[in-house]
């Protein structure tokens, strides 16, 4: 149960809002535990369509917002990922990125493993800066991050929007360490791997 001064202050942010009530219209408090309220609220800002209403409480650390419940809770998904982040937020940038061909779930996953891709590279293994997640209601992709970690997620989703994922099969961003064997299934061709690359594939001749 949450402490009495914890809910003396959410009845305060509540009464704040004085608007009519709405159907369908929810309003929930986010308490951080590690980021600064104002830096995590400019950083979904861009998200929040210009129906809803989103503001940081500095005495709480909370976010307040104001929306539909499916929207409240695709922001949630993403206060949660970046409140992990605490003070690393600060300096960092926000693109919405709206997809024309593919569908914005299916290149979710593939961008957060080349953020991590790129956070080994700089020796950031345990704990990746860019954020990376979907909005299906308008298909696009939010990408929140260090302003050249965004850049280039940003140009390898150009590429990914080109076509339809879902029509062909999912690329191997990454060369395996193996490639350059003689014979190996992953690069027949004996192409040199590059120096953070996967471990061999399962089905190659030269895994385990």
């Amino acid at each position: 149960m949450a402490p009495k001064a914890d809910l003396l202050r959410a009845e305060e942010l509540l009464a704040t809002l004085d608007q009519t009530e709405v159907a369908g219209i929810e309003t929930r408090i986010f308490r951080l535990k590690n980021a600064d309220a104002q830096a995590l609220a400019a950083s979904v800002r861009p998200i929040v369509g210009v129906q809803a209403r989103l503001f940081a409480d500095v005495p709480s650390n909370s976010i307040v917002f104001t929306d539909t419940p499916a929207n409240i809770e695709t922001l949630a998904k993403l206060i949660e990922q970046l409140d992990t982040a605490g003070e690393d937020l600060a300096g960092m940038v926000t693109r919405v990125i709206p997809l024309r061909n593919t569908s914005a779930p299916i290149v979710d996953n593939t961008l957060s493993e080349f953020a991590a891709h790129i956070a080994l590279r700089k020796g950031r293994s345990s704990r990746p800066l860019t954020r990376v997640t979907s909005e299906t209601s308008t298909n696009s992709v939010v990408i929140i991050g260090p302003t050249d970690e965004v850049s280039q997620l940003t140009k390898l989703l150009s590429e990914l929007d080109k076509d339809d994922l879902r029509e062909r099969e999912t690329a191997h961003l990454f060369p395996s360490k193996c490639s350059s064997q003689p014979g190996c299934s992953a690069n027949p061709a004996g192409h040199e791997p590059d120096q953070h690359g996967a471990e061999c594939r399962p089905n190659c001749s030269h895994s385990g």
